[in-house]
């Protein structure tokens, strides 16, 4: 599951606590940061990287 403007990703790891395989995608780094932070500390599976949707088709890896 691709979520674009996830933000800090509360709504991701949600999706990931239901065994979804997700990938998280923001443009700010800070919130990005945090939502790394928050997956670590839950211990849940989750992808997340720092982009603009405009530049998605360069820092994006994989089929969704």
């Amino acid at each position: 599951m691709l979520h674009l403007q996830c933000h800090f990703g509360q709504d991701t790891l949600s999706w990931a606590r239901l065994g979804a395989t997700v990938t998280g995608i923001d443009f700010s780094e800070k919130a990005i940061s945090i939502a790394k932070e928050l997956a670590e500390e839950l211990n849940l599976d989750a992808t997340f990287i720092c982009s603009n949707v405009y530049d998605l088709k360069e820092n994006l890896q994989g089929d969704f």
